[in-house]
């Protein structure tokens, strides 16, 4: 038996749910708020506990118990990339005006992919995939330059040579 089908055994769900290959669990944070996770397979039980938090120093330090669940925790603890996201996807500047409402989309998926692309230049001037790659943090390119670079490729580029101008 796996954790999963041992998790709703223990939760007390039918013997039906438990013969699923799959468990689904929907947590909803607020019930006026619109944040709701519903995770398959990845948690293993929506249960509430309670961990004590702490603020302050010395005299004035304070503690108190706050209740939570796995889904929240794992919200907390990674929403910051989503609003890092957000952030790199707004400085990318790929913006035009346009009344077809399709292209929205299609911007918002070039700029992801210039993300993507400038993520993968800093993960191979970490040195990790070939150390002769490695380029100091002082050396490398901003986001801002790496754009730019990227924009002067994509004017010099000729489909029929079929081959992008490397600079360095």
């Amino acid at each position: 038996m796996t954790k999963l089908m041992q998790a709703a055994r223990d939760q007390g769900l039918p013997a039906s749910i438990i013969q699923l290959s799959f468990l689904k669990i929907g947590v909803s944070f607020q019930s006026t708020g619109a944040t709701n996770i519903f995770c398959v397979n990845n948690l293993v039980s929506a249960r509430l506990y309670s961990s004590t938090k702490s603020r302050g120093q010395v005299d004035e330090k304070r503690h108190w118990g706050i209740e939570q669940n796995e889904a929240q925790v794992l919200y907390l603890s990674t929403y910051w990339g989503v609003d890092n996201t957000d952030h790199m996807i707004n400085n990318t500047n790929v913006r035009y005006i346009t009344w077809k409402y399709w292209h929205a989309p299609y911007q918002h998926a070039k700029a992801m992919g210039i993300i993507a692309a400038y993520d993968v230049y800093n993960e191979c001037c970490d040195g990790l995939l070939n150390p002769s790659w490695k380029v100091d943090q002082k050396n490398r390119m901003t986001f801002t330059i790496f754009r730019q670079m990227l924009g002067q490729q994509m004017l010099e580029y000729d489909p029929r040579k079929r081959c992008y101008v490397s600079r360095r």
